[in-house]
């Protein structure tokens, strides 16, 4: 059984429209991601064709010049297992736009403070799955907490795709600004939405794997922890 939450501030459709098209507007062609930088642990990463594939160690961190995926693209993390992670952080201004399909055995975290769009048509098939315009730092990555921290003109998170995680996997969906349009599948695990300056997912629940309590913090504000779960036995959530 799925676990949805969905908490924070909503914009106003007409606002989100615009935030919509300003974050999102680039001219340039998008690609498999590009630039790699390995700062943690060790990562192999090799092209073939419109193929983008890594093989990293639990909790590699990867600073990216860009991480956005074209429609006929697909890049692919091989993992050592599923409980393993890797932490992807875009350090350039340009949004990612996944618009082809990411897969991974283990769970992918995207950190991108520009905004991260993940198109109509796109498909994410992982372990779990984390996009974020609030910064994680790498102690806290390899850590296992989930400390979220704004960075000024942080962006939106935008979901038009699917994904779908394996029974007991999880998708969290973190930013100032976060909707969904698409679908997201996480079979007897846990999706969450969050939007807020600051976002600290504490693990709480002790009949689900990744069960938490989420504290939401505004400009100078303190953490505000809420539940309002909402459970499917059909681990699917639709766009909403």
């Amino acid at each position: 059984m799925e676990v949805i939450r969905k908490v924070g501030w909503q914009p106003k459709q007409k606002a989100l429209v615009a935030l919509v098209a300003a974050c999102f507007a680039l001219p340039e062609v998008y690609a498999n991601p590009v630039g790699p930088q390995v700062v943690n642990g060790q990562a192999s990463v090799v092209a073939n064709g419109t193929t983008l594939s890594i093989t990293n160690t639990p909790g590699a961190v990867i600073n990216w010049q860009g991480f956005s995926i074209n429609a006929n693209e697909t890049t692919r993390f091989i993992q050592q297992s599923a409980a393993s992670s890797v932490l992807n952080r875009v350090v350039t201004p340009d949004p990612s736009v996944i618009l082809g399909a990411l897969q991974s055995n283990g769970r992918v975290f995207l950190i991108n403070p520009a905004g991260v769009l993940v198109g109509a048509g796109a498909r994410i098939d992982v372990g779990g799955f984390v996009a974020s315009t609030l910064n994680i730092t790498n102690a806290d990555f390899a850590a296992g907490k989930m400390n979220f921290q704004g960075q000024p003109g942080a962006g939106n998170v935008i979901n038009k795709g699917n994904i779908t995680t394996p029974v007991g996997g999880y998708v969290y969906l973190v930013g100032t600004n976060v909707t969904n349009e698409g679908v997201i599948q996480t079979p007897q695990g846990e999706t969450i939405l969050a939007a807020g300056n600051s976002v600290r997912l504490i693990a709480r629940w002790t009949d689900i794997p990744q069960g938490h309590e989420i504290g939401v913090g505004g400009a100078g504000q303190p953490h505000q922890c809420g539940w309002g779960a909402r459970r499917q036995d059909r681990g699917e959530r639709a766009a909403g």
